[in-house]
């Protein structure tokens, strides 16, 4: 099957193509086939959630051109009601009537954790559904909700191990775990997680082109562990280097957690969005965006 180019969301962010085909699950054993996709390069930044928290709270007019708010709640409530994001969604969402609350970041205006650069963290897996829901709509008006979503469990394994399983994200010539390849066992004043531009070298690539597949932070999948909890597949800053495997899987959090070594990445259908629509780029809130 023929792959989409390499491409932009409107926000600007840069989309991997990966190829489909056969894969090898470590965790069932067996071979999944896989579609076509694209991946989002980097983690979503502080930069790009601050331009969805703007959004719902009315202050990026911009994207109101694209997709008006009261389109996107609607949405929000069909996907209530119909439990398609599990039964506890509805109870979660009819406890906030702001937006900006529910979805918003728990360190939002801690530099520490939250700058530009940096991986948004201290985000529910909510919150991540809701920015790929919003991110669907602004770029075909609602006739696609899941343009754009959270990977499985499997997707992740692929995207980071590619259809030959590597061991790690990296091609295997370079080698075991180092600092160079991933932010892994900081301590001190070293913790929390490093600007995306730390690892936006060739270093710890995959041989398509994703960076921090592994360490740094976690991200949230749309697989389920158990009943009410979620997979979480990478690595955080903290973590030894035996789970920087592709592999390696131990974390699971209720989907509406929010701590400060959990961020996500966007995936998305493998046909790039209609030419002629460019990326939005102005400030909103007073923030450089």
């Amino acid at each position: 099957m023929a792959i989409a180019n390499a491409c932009k969301d409107l926000m600007g962010a840069s989309y991997v193509p990966v190829s489909g085909g056969k894969f090898l699950c470590s965790k069932t054993g067996r071979q999944e086939v896989l579609p076509d996709l694209c991946v989002a390069k980097y983690l979503v930044t502080g930069n790009l959630f601050r331009r969805f928290v703007a959004y719902l709270d009315g202050c990026y007019r911009e994207c109101e051109e694209f997709c008006l708010p009261g389109m996107f709640r609607t949405q929000l409530n069909i996907i209530a009601e119909s439990n398609s994001w599990g039964a506890d969604f509805k109870n979660y969402f009819r406890k906030e009537k702001d937006l900006s609350v529910l979805f918003g970041s728990l360190y939002g205006d801690n530099d520490r954790f939250n700058g530009d650069d940096q991986p948004v963290v201290g985000v529910n897996q909510y919150a991540a559904k809701a920015y790929c829901l919003w991110l669907s709509m602004l770029e075909n008006e609602g006739l696609d909700t899941g343009l754009y979503f959270l990977p499985t469990d499997q997707l992740w394994e692929a995207a980071a191990a590619g259809m030959n399983s590597r061991k790690y994200p990296w091609p295997k010539e370079k080698g075991s775990p180092s600092r160079v390849l991933a932010h892994y066992g900081a301590m001190g004043a070293d913790s929390g997680a490093k600007p995306i531009s730390a690892y936006s070298n060739a270093e710890g690539q995959t041989p398509t082109g994703i960076c921090g597949m592994v360490g740094n932070v976690l991200t949230w999948t749309d697989s389920y562990f158990d009943d009410r909890t979620f997979s979480l597949r990478g690595s955080a800053w903290f973590d030894s280097v035996d789970r920087l495997r592709c592999s390696f899987r131990g974390e699971h959090f209720h989907p509406t957690v929010r701590v400060n070594f959990v961020g996500f990445r966007v995936w998305r259908k493998e046909q790039c969005r209609e030419k002629g629509r460019g990326e939005i780029f102005h400030n909103n809130n007073g923030r450089s965006v």
